[in-house]
């Protein structure tokens, strides 16, 4: 005999309702239905998954599965392990999921998601509070993002790590991130960032960060990031960042700690940086390309220091500008502190920038490089600091240049120093300086000192002139 109108139950039920399908999708109510996914990880590609409620610290099973007493203290076990990722698509339908816990800190591939696989989808869904630790590729949604797509999320959580360890995800690999943010502190070792950890392009597929921000403070030893810590080939765009982030050991950025061979565009950093080779936007930019950018922060390390970038190696700069202060020991720049080749177009500074050798108001020190459509308004000083000497090759646009070219630029603010001091130019060894001027003040304390040029050694020299005392 049967009883009508019940439906039987056959094995256990993983989810409230539905049939994985996009128009009948399983359901999610608690958090023991979230673990279970990792019950069918194998099998999630090409299923559905929506989260009816949010979820927090009262619901069915936080207790046992992500408070900081859960799983022996190991907090929440990540959805995807190994090389196993999640496939599915994820849906939060706007809901949030509260006091998410991770303690892992010899796992690698940590998050609410250790990790997603090819065709994937997270979105719509809010991370509160919390904390996530992990070894390698750590984020507090997901540890590693693979050739997966996340959209309209954030996370509001702390996380620490060591390689790869990011505020939303731990590393992005050939995926697309967008319209997120997250808010939490970010610590790690190397490629941290305040958003993402790092983010690769290793194929054809599409690797961009668009309408995204960070506003938490980084801290770590190499490649740290307010937003990002390593780009590679990859896209930024629309994006901001405005902690506070250091580098123990250098490359950091109020934006990117190194952007190799990608492309930012459309984007700004406002917290203050700090470390050796480091940039109020990107610490190191290496064939990359700089679109339409600017900073407000102030910049402190000691040597490669620049306003925008710390070093440029044959990367492309275009349309940026810099307000904060800049602050270091050798190869300092209101703009980039050392730059091998490449292209700087229409790009100002008005902060002030002070140094101990190869200071410039633009360009601390321009290797080859080519600069036009520019201007620097702010003081620009050479100090003594005892390990770089003091005050030598100092200019109100440029401090040592040599072999690059200049072209429809300008500086007004003083410059003082020791030798090899100009208006312009402090020391040059270069190409072409055309259609150039300065105006401020220009002192030095000991020979070489010159209103456009301190010590011309090359190069020609053509419709310009200096009107500073």
């Amino acid at each position: 005999p049967t009883l009508q109108g019940v439906t039987p139950k056959t094995g256990y039920q993983y989810f409230d309702a539905g049939a994985g399908t996009a128009d009948n999708p399983w359901v999610l109510s608690n958090w023991q239905q979230l673990q279970n996914i990792n019950h069918i990880i194998g099998g999630t590609a090409g299923k559905h998954f929506v989260l009816a409620v949010s979820l927090d610290q009262d619901s069915i099973g936080y207790n046992t599965l992500a408070s900081p007493t859960a799983n022996a203290g190991a907090g929440w076990q990540p959805l995807g392990y190994g090389y196993t990722g999640f496939a599915g698509t994820f849906d939060g339908l706007g809901h949030t999921i509260s006091g998410l816990t991770i303690n892992r800190g010899n796992t690698n591939s940590v998050g609410l998601f250790g990790r997603t696989g090819s065709g994937s989808v997270i979105r719509n869904i809010g991370l509160v509070g919390g904390s996530v630790a992990g070894a390698n590729d750590v984020g507090v949604l997901v540890g590693v993002n693979d050739r997966s797509t996340i959209y309209n999320v954030y996370a509001t959580g702390s996380v620490s790590g060591a390689r790869g360890v990011g505020g939303l995800v731990g590393g992005n690999s050939d995926g697309s991130i967008s319209n997120a943010y997250a808010t939490g502190s970010v610590s790690g070792t190397d490629q941290v960032g305040g958003l993402v950890g790092y983010s690769y392009r290793y194929s054809y597929y599409a690797n961009n960060i668009s309408n995204a921000y960070a506003t938490g403070s980084v801290t770590g030893t190499s490649s740290v990031g307010g937003l990002v810590g390593y780009n590679y080939l990859g896209t930024i765009s629309d994006a901001h960042a405005t902690g506070r982030v250091s580098a123990s050991n250098g490359h950091a950025g109020g934006l990117v700690g190194i952007n190799d061979s990608g492309t930012l565009r459309n984007v700004y950093a406002a917290g203050s940086v700090f470390g050796d080779g480091v940039g109020g936007l990107v610490g190191r930019n290496v064939y990359g390309s700089i679109y339409n950018a600017y900073v407000t922060g102030n910049v402190e390390g000691g040597s490669d220091v620049g306003g925008l970038v710390g070093y440029n190696s044959e990367g492309f700069i275009d349309d940026a500008y810099v307000t904060g202060n800049v602050e270091g020991s050798n190869r300092v720049g209101g703009l980039v502190g050392y730059a091998y080749g490449g292209f700087i177009d229409d790009a100002y500074v008005t902060g002030n920038v002070a140094g101990s050798s190869n200071v410039g108001g633009l360009v601390g020190y321009s290797d080859r490089g080519t600069i036009s459509n520019a201007y620097v308004t702010g003081s620009v000083s050479g100090v003594f600091d005892g390990l770089y000497g003091g005050g030598v090759s100092v200019g109100g646009l440029i401090g040592n240049n040599y072999g690059g070219m200049i072209s429809n630029a300008y500086a007004t603010g003083s410059v003082s120093g020791t030798s090899r001091v100009g208006g312009l130019v402090g020391y040059n060894l270069g190409e072409i300086i055309s259609n150039a001027y300065a105006t401020g003040s220009v002192s030095g304390t000991d020979n070489a000192v010159g209103g456009l040029v301190g010590y011309h050694e090359g190069g020609s020299i053509s419709n310009t002139y200096a009107t500073g005392s």
